[in-house]
């Protein structure tokens, strides 16, 4: 019996808790009171242990009293149940009642229904919820082969209650490790004693059955006044050791075969009936909120533990599953019990009927001197024997009829047929004692109509409901402790397990701070900053993971946050999703039909009826799965008056229109200035032009004046005439 680790570095199955040492074997510390000190002291917490072991041990022979009577009966209703004195119980109404009633109360794996307690707008009660049905709908069917499913444990709990009297299922929270040790400069692991941590490597919640017989419990009027719940281990000398050390080595055990309960000693694994086994048995104390681990015939605690799994109520058992209600104690009654007479004369018309029915049998005497009579019963079908001296009978007066003296059983078919009628008069005790209908059983005239066997349906059904609705309650307390347990799951198995992709506080941090740099980035350049991605701003609006996991670790805030139930353990889901289906469309048409006129007229605000559609889904199972859908309605837009039309249509025209006007004038300006342009263009180039000519008349007037001025210098530089100067010439004076 190896126990697997939990979270802690502690090894747990169904709640017994072991520290392990590098030798793999439990260490001495946690095994009750500290010995630490001086001689005297340790004798005197040692003596203090021994004490309060016996009285540990001497509570569970009271709680064992108690129930006594109970553990005897419910002993001989399960050979009933199982046929092994078919002789005896040659009706077997036990077993048939069993087999109707067992599917009538638990016949599908419940489905969790995880909803916000107030069904408001919270977005992390909603995250929550979502991580919670997901994690137990996992749970419910994660094909573990090492452990029981959740449908195995339902049927054996709802098949325990219906025969010895209740259903016990045991939680517990396992994990496997992974040792993580340090690594050299080259890559390679240190040589070391021990790991520096270990990895956990897989975690699951574990759901076991524990056997009617090996269940106890402390004195109380109701569930919640029990103070202490304990449970059997029947463990081999060597498992003992394995479990709690070496030091255990000696406690006394016993053999096997020399125990009186062998059956439940055995359980469930096989072992040889020469093995020394001993009782040890682990008691969760709800007033210390410890667990102890006791053996008969050893005066120390094998181990004593603190709270191991912090669950709110502490036991790692719902209350048993039980179908008879007792007002001064909790000890079980088998329902069998309820109608054992009736099933005892049951048992003993049946037994007179099949005696009678031996009985009846053709058996005669006839006349010896007609030969061949003997042969007439055994001969087959068309088949004449042959007779002799029928001749000589004749003579004498006599027949055959005569020569033929058969047994009377007139008397005997008169008394089978009352047998009979009693038998069912005897049955229809027992299923008004038990509540089974005959419509249950499938009987109905031919002639009855559909609304007569609905009738006789629900009158059937109604004492089912109870026993129904407390198989609800034992599944419902079940789901609620394995979502308890989930809070040691790490956010990563949460992540892995439900597959929903909401943010880590890192990554949340991250996108805030790319916002706020957006932000800073378009203030310092004086733009409008840009919206931000839609999948930041869904990160943004999202809770993280840690978050999630803070709510599911504290019991107090994630019961304000989420209710978790169960759909009905009977019906068939296909039939509750059409139903669920017509509800929610007839709920919606009949809505919108009613606001949708207020909406319109303006009488109503579209964010109330939109607040009040939102409100009537999540009423609904699978309403969150449509109400993100729903919250992205926008408001439809107001019809407009027709005068109000006219208005804007004319409006629109003679807005059209002065556009046109003020696009012709815009036009015609445009061409005069065009035109203004184009005429200073030309004066411009014509005065151009002017000043070029006026320029060139210049120029040539003052080539002009200078050809004048060089002709009058050349002029001046040539010889002047004698005529001019009044000289005469020189030949003629002489």
């Amino acid at each position: 019996m190896k126990l697997p680790k939990t979270a802690d570095g502690t090894q747990v199955r169904g709640g017994l808790s072991m520290q392990r040492n590098a030798g793999g074997f439990p260490t001495p510390g946690g095994m009750g009171p500290s010995l630490q000190g001086n001689t005297s002291d340790a004798t005197l917490l040692q003596a203090k242990e021994r004490g309060e072991v016996q009285a540990w041990l001497e509570e569970l022979q009271r709680s064992g009293k108690r129930l006594e009577a109970w553990l005897k009966t419910a002993k001989r209703i399960v050979a009933i149940y199982e046929a092994e004195k078919a002789e005896d119980y040659q009706y077997n109404i036990l077993y048939a009642n069993t087999e109707t009633l067992a599917p009538a109360l638990y016949n599908s794996v419940p489905r969790p229904v995880v909803q916000r307690r107030f069904r408001d707008t919270d977005t992390i009660g909603k995250a929550v919820s979502a991580v919670t049905q997901r994690t137990l709908e996992y749970l419910l069917d994660d094909n573990l082969s090492a452990a029981a499913s959740f449908d195995d444990l339902m049927k054996s709990s709802v098949l325990e209650a219906l025969v010895p009297g209740w259903g016990v299922v045991w939680m517990s929270y396992e994990a496997d490790f992974e040792s993580v040790y340090g690594e050299s400069d080259s890559g390679e692991h240190e040589a070391a004693e021990s790991p520096e941590w270990e990895k956990v490597e897989n975690e699951r919640i574990i759901g076991e059955h524990i056997p009617y017989d090996r269940f106890r419990h402390g004195y109380g009027k109701k569930w919640c006044e029990v103070p202490w719940v304990a449970r059997l281990h029947v463990m081999t000398k060597a498992e003992i050791i394995s479990n709690f050390g070496e030091q255990f080595a000696d406690v006394p055990v016993s053999k096997l075969e020399a125990r009186d309960d062998r059956e439940s000693a055995m359980g469930a694994r096989e072992q040889s009936p020469a093995d020394p086994v001993g009782n040890v048995w682990e008691i969760w104390d709800k007033s210390s909120r410890k667990v102890y681990f006791v053996m008969e015939g050893c005066e120390r605690y094998l181990k004593a533990l603190d709270d191991p799994l912090n669950l709110s109520g502490f036991f790692p058992c719902p209350r048993p599953l039980t179908f008879v209600q007792k007002i001064k104690e909790l000890t079980p009654v088998p329902l069998y019990s309820l109608y054992e007479e009736q099933a005892k004369e049951l048992n003993a018309v049946t037994v007179r009927i099949n005696k009678i029915v031996r009985a009846l049998k053709v058996r005669g005497m006839y006349d010896a001197t007609v030969e061949g009579l003997d042969k007439v019963l055994s001969s087959d079908d068309n088949t004449l024997v042959p007779a002799q001296n029928v001749a000589a009978l004749v003579s004498q007066g006599m027949t055959l009829e005569k020569s033929i003296w058969l047994m009377p059983i007139e008397k005997l078919i008169a008394v089978l047929q009352q047998l009979y009628q009693q038998r069912e008069q005897v049955k229809q005790v027992i299923y008004e004692l038990t509540g089974i209908a005959d419509i249950m059983r499938g009987s109905s005239a031919a002639s009855e109509t559909l609304g007569a066997q609905q009738i006789k349906e629900t009158w059937g059904t109604l004492r089912m409901k109870r026993l129904q609705k407390e198989v609800g309650r034992f599944a419902r307390d079940c789901l609620r402790m394995m979502v308890e347990l989930s809070k040691h799951f790490s956010p990563e198995t949460l992540k892995a397990m439900t597959g929903l992709q909401f943010p880590a506080a890192a990554e949340k941090m991250q996108a805030q701070v790319q916002m706020q740099q957006a932000m800073m980035q378009a203030q310092m350049t004086g733009q409008q900053p840009p919206p931000p991605p839609p999948e930041l701003m869904g990160m943004m609006q999202s809770p993280t993971w840690e978050d999630i996991h803070a709510v599911i670790n504290d019991d107090i805030l994630r019961s304000f946050k989420v209710d978790i139930e169960t759909n009905s353990t009977v019906d068939a889901e296909a039939t509750e999703d059409k139903q669920q289906i017509a509800e929610v469309m007839n709920a919606i048409s009949q809505f919108l039909n009613g606001v949708a006129p207020l909406v319109e007229q303006g009488s109503m605000p579209f964010d109330v009826a939109k607040e009040i559609l939102l409100t009537i889904v999540r009423r609904f199972r699978f309403g969150p799965e449509v109400e993100d859908k729903l919250t992205k309605m926008a408001a439809p837009q107001p019809k407009p008056d027709p005068n109000v039309q006219k208005v804007q249509a004319q409006l629109e025209l003679d807005k059209q229109q002065a556009e046109l006007d003020m696009r012709g004038k815009r036009m015609e300006l445009a061409m005069r200035e065009r035109e203004l342009q184009m005429e200073m263009e030309f004066k411009q180039q014509e005065h151009q032009l002017k000043l070029l000519e006026l320029q060139q008349r210049q120029e040539a007037a003052a080539l002009s004046h200078r050809q004048k001025m060089q002709t009058m210098a050349v002029q001046a530089m040539l010889p002047k005439p004698a005529a001019q100067t009044g000289a005469k010439p020189r030949g003629n004076n002489q």
